[in-house]
């Protein structure tokens, strides 16, 4: 999971290839890097969700010269489109659900980082939350909440939340995930498959548990 607390300035940023190209200005909102001002004294922007990992570097999943085509010099804008399958009940849905959901995210990264808050929040709850048999808690009550992950990576829970819907009769499989991929590359997100996969498989299981 990326903490984008761990991208700092004057991180050197480096492409899939192993090169540097650009230096770490300061990350802007929760969708954005802003880079240091290049030898024309330009500022460009990139996206986080071309953050694969972060140690001393901020590492992309593409090469440097394509990254250098495609940034821009504004703040990246999170913009999607949702699959043609997707219909005013995968919405209503996954309003009702998500709140539920956030706070079993949220308990995970409590449960492997020092990032979160202790939620109190077992799969128990999240399944009677998510089912509207269990009042959710207010945002600070154990069992609180609010993480920058979440933002992140909310697109792809929601997408696998509203496939489990759609594809309700069929079980997840090579056939049934080459689909979906095929859809969320669609989508224009701006995320590779394999940088989401794990959150869209958590939010169709998450619909498992619920309506089996």
């Amino acid at each position: 999971m990326l903490n984008v607390e761990s991208i700092k300035p004057h991180m050197p940023v480096v492409c899939s290839q192993g090169g540097q190209f650009a230096v770490v200005d300061h990350t802007e909102g929760a969708n954005s890097i802003k880079l240091a001002k290049d030898k024309t004294g330009q500022h460009h922007f990139i996206p986080i969700s071309w953050v694969t990992r972060v140690d001393e570097h901020v590492h992309i999943d593409r090469p440097g010269a394509e990254a250098m085509k495609q940034w821009t010099t504004e703040p990246t804008r999170q913009t999607h489109q949702d699959p043609s399958w997707w219909n005013d009940s995968h919405s209503s849905a996954w309003e009702r659900t998500k709140e539920a959901l956030r706070r079993d995210w949220e308990q995970t990264k409590a449960d492997v980082s020092d990032g979160g808050h202790e939620l109190k929040q077992g799969v128990g709850d999240t399944v009677r939350q998510a089912a509207g048999k269990e009042a959710i808690p207010p945002g600070n009550v154990p069992n609180p909440g609010g993480a920058a992950t979440w933002e992140t990576h909310a697109p792809a829970l929601r997408y696998g939340y509203g496939a489990r819907h759609h594809y309700a009769k069929e079980q997840w499989n090579d056939e049934l995930e080459g689909r979906l991929r095929k859809d969320w590359d669609s989508s224009g997100t701006g995320s590779s498959w394999e940088r989401v996969k794990a959150a869209v498989r958590r939010g169709w299981d998450s619909v498992k548990h619920v309506v089996d």
